[in-house]
């Protein structure tokens, strides 16, 4: 899982053809990874992450937010508008999710694209007992102007 997750970022020939092979990898976690490796490349199968975001394994729900980001950064990712709007949706769908450790990633994307429709999810984590989620996400409500400074 490890050096799958290391070649998320590596821009090499090579890491893409061992992403392709890893497609079909016995574990379902690591064919998961890979598929959304590869999209979140180029930015443009929203269909990948849709799947992906049904699955029950926490953890597939956990790299899909992670790798959305990814695909959202690339160029094309960045620049689709209705690549964008999914991204988003799948996003402030997260900020529900029954995971805290998903919310905490999903409450991380929503600041780093910049959702300003998410904020009231964002803002609703600083409650959250856990002080991580509740911490990042009282930076993130700031990020986004759901929290104003008092006078």
């Amino acid at each position: 899982l490890e050096a799958v997750e290391l070649l998320i970022h590596l821009e090499h020939p090579t890491s893409t053809a061992l992403l392709q092979r890893a497609r079909n990898d016995r574990v379902q976690l690591i064919q998961w990874i890979a598929r959304m490796a590869l999209a979140a490349r180029t930015g443009t199968d929203m269909d990948v992450f849709s799947k992906a975001w049904d699955q029950s394994d926490r953890e597939i729900r956990l790299h899909t937010v992670r790798l959305i980001v990814e695909a959202w950064s690339h160029p094309i990712g960045g620049s689709n508008r209705r690549f964008t709007r999914q991204a988003g949706d799948l996003i402030i769908e997260a900020l529900k999710d029954e995971d805290p450790t998903v919310r905490l990633e999903a409450v991380r994307a929503a600041s780093r694209m910049n959702l300003r429709d998410s904020s009231p999810l964002v803002l609703a984590q600083t409650s959250y007992p856990w002080d991580q989620l509740r911490i990042e996400a009282a930076g993130a409500a700031w990020a986004l102007g759901a929290l104003t400074q008092s006078p």
